[in-house]
């Protein structure tokens, strides 16, 4: 009789193969980061990489020899742009990491190296479906941060920080209700960070 031996049930599967390729691949990145499933693959991608400094901030680019005329953060316009300075220590930034705080009820965000950022549900209390919860907030802050700097680069349009936060609510909302099973979650409950209705 046929048995798999990647699974202790003896059958194959996907799953099976999937983290055995994971295991032997990319199991010795040196790169503490939780991929988080209820989060699009781009966004733990752009995390994964902004906890490597690797994404193409203006002082990224200068350690490749490429040199802009200027090279301050177009969120704020005070700094060089590097990745810490851009999802960290820039005021813009900073507002967006108290809205969260405020938001999810949880410790106020400080980050002093890159991957704090990634790790900031680990330093909370709570189950863990409110900390894969807290992740998936976590991540829409930062990618909502890269597409206002993105915008700001590109089409010349001020952050408003305002509209950053809707749109992390709304972009989480979104992730939520379409990524994750049997979750029956209102927009006002949400808005409240009130996670009752999804088990939390």
């Amino acid at each position: 009789m046929w048995t798999w031996v990647l699974d202790s049930s003896g059958s194959f599967s996907v799953c099976s193969v999937k983290e055995c390729l994971q295991k032997r691949f990319f199991s010795n990145l040196q790169v503490d980061y939780e991929w988080n499933n209820w989060c699009p693959k781009k966004v733990n991608f752009l995390i994964w990489r902004l906890i490597q400094d690797k994404i193409p901030t203006y002082a990224a680019l200068a350690r490749r020899n490429i040199l802009l005329q200027d090279d301050t953060c177009k969120l704020c316009g005070e700094e060089v742009e590097s990745a810490l300075h851009l999802f960290a220590s820039c005021r813009i930034a900073e507002q967006v990491w108290e809205f969260v705080s405020r938001w999810c009820q949880i410790q106020q965000v400080y980050a002093l190296e890159l991957k704090d950022l990634a790790n900031i549900h680990k330093n909370n209390n709570g189950s863990q479906r409110w900390k894969k919860v807290v992740s998936m907030v976590t991540k829409a802050a930062i990618w909502v941060i890269w597409r206002s700097r993105n915008v700001a680069v590109f089409e010349g349009k001020q952050p408003c920080v305002n509209r950053m936060k809707e749109e992390i609510k709304m972009v989480g909302y979104m992730w939520l209700k379409s990524r994750v099973k049997n979750v029956n979650i209102s927009w006002g409950e949400w808005c409240n960070f009130d996670l009752l209705s999804i088990g939390v």
